[in-house]
């Protein structure tokens, strides 16, 4: 028998099923529903998550006192030993911390001004749109240059590329003007949405020039990263050593990386779980359908076996309920497809939901129906095939 024979058979099968035939399809397409709606909605969540972590900007490892109270102590001098002592490390900045205030054209703006000098590219996950970072002669000498994000630069000059404009930051009632070298992308957004609360814009500058605004000449805090073959948390864990040894003051760390990590192993568990409880729907519907092709062969044993007499192969039979399982499974794909498309159009346009569930989770939903009707009609389909026409003929 030809494929398009087979194919044939199988949908006046399926019609001839009935109900029954239409539970089985509706079996998958409560499966397929579940798998699409669910799983697309926690990678669509997870995503999401991912979006507003890179957002953040957020990155490398921080190393700072233990007291609060201890403050300025690590010297240009210290930076440069650690540099050039400690294996593993890609990258060390100072890391300085001041709150300001920007004039803008509707007042001024509290802002969180970060010194820090020409290694910050290597350390955070900053993405530069416009400009460039920091170069070591700014650093060195002081310049009065300030990378801004895209976020500020729409609120004082109504567009992202500010590149060579200039913004007045008051420090500590000192006001200066400061050249525009860098627009970045807004970490402000991702950090809000991660806190829940409201934070001041987030400039950075050389610490250099920050440290002599503010009258310090040492800085309380530095910022590292680490090469990829090497163990964060041991190298920060000898600078922190080194450090509590030449100031007599205990320094400790924070792998922000490593928290970053860590929530993507906790999102991939949530991904998986959730991936778990939509199959097990699925498996309901396969089952369904295995029940219904069996149940399907029971009742036409004689038809089988006069078939079989007429000189209908065994390979022939097998392919016949084989493609008749993956139709039906075939039809409850599409079906489950549909129903998700318009469960997620009445969530957009009744509740306002921005549901965005990726094109690769239809198509592996697709795929996986496929794989279900191979996988649940094989047996039923084996059991036609090895029928003994005789037998079936007399009983």
């Amino acid at each position: 028998m030809r494929l398009s024979d087979a194919v044939i058979f199988s949908v006046e099968n399926i019609q001839r099923g009935g109900k029954k035939s239409f539970l089985s399809i509706l079996a998958i397409a409560v499966g397929i529903f579940s798998v699409c709606l669910i799983s697309g909605l926690g990678e669509a969540a997870a995503g999401e998550v991912e979006l507003r972590v890179s957002e953040t900007g957020l990155g490398g490892v921080t190393i700072y006192p233990h007291s609060s109270g201890q403050q300025y102590l690590i010297s240009d001098e210290t930076i440069s030993s650690i540099s050039e002592s400690v294996k593993g490390l890609k990258a060390i900045s100072p890391f300085v911390i001041q709150t300001g205030s920007i004039t803008q054209r509707k007042g001024t703006s509290s802002s969180a001004i970060i010194g820090v000098n020409n290694s910050i590219s290597k350390i955070f996950n900053i993405d530069m749109l416009y400009g460039d970072y920091f170069t070591p002669e700014q650093v060195a000498s002081k310049a009065k240059v300030i990378i801004v994000d895209n976020t500020l630069a729409q609120s004082i000059y109504e567009r992202d590329n500010i590149i060579g404009k200039q913004i007045s930051v008051n420090i500590e009632n000192i006001r200066q003007t400061f050249d525009v070298v860098g627009v970045i992308r807004s970490q402000k957004k991702g950090i809000e949405s991660l806190a829940q609360m409201s934070l001041p814009n987030i400039i950075y500058m050389p610490y250099t020039t920050l440290n002599e605004l503010t009258g310090n000449s040492l800085s309380d805090k530095i910022a590292i990263s680490c090469f990829s073959s090497y163990d964060e948390n041991s190298v920060a864990e000898e600078i922190t050593q080194k450090l509590t040894f030449e100031n007599q003051t205990k320094y400790v760390y924070e792998n922000i990386n490593g928290y970053i990590s860590g929530l993507w192993e906790i999102i991939d568990i949530v991904k998986l779980f959730i991936k778990a409880v939509a199959a097990i729907s699925l498996l309901v519907g396969g089952m369904g359908i295995m029940n219904c092709m069996l149940y399907t062969i029971d009742s036409r044993r004689s038809d089988i076996g006069i078939c079989m007499a007429l000189g209908e192969t065994k390979r022939s039979i097998l392919g016949r309920f084989l493609s008749e399982s993956v139709i039906l499974c075939s039809c409850g794909g599409l079906l489950g497809i549909a129903l998700t498309f318009s469960a997620v159009f009445l969530l957009r346009e009744y509740y306002g939901l921005a549901l965005n569930i990726p094109t690769t989770t239809f198509i592996y939903s697709g795929l996986l129906s496929l794989m279900c009707g191979l996988t649940f009609g094989i047996v039923p389909a084996y059991n036609a095939a090895k029928l003994d026409p005789i037998d079936v003929i007399i009983r």
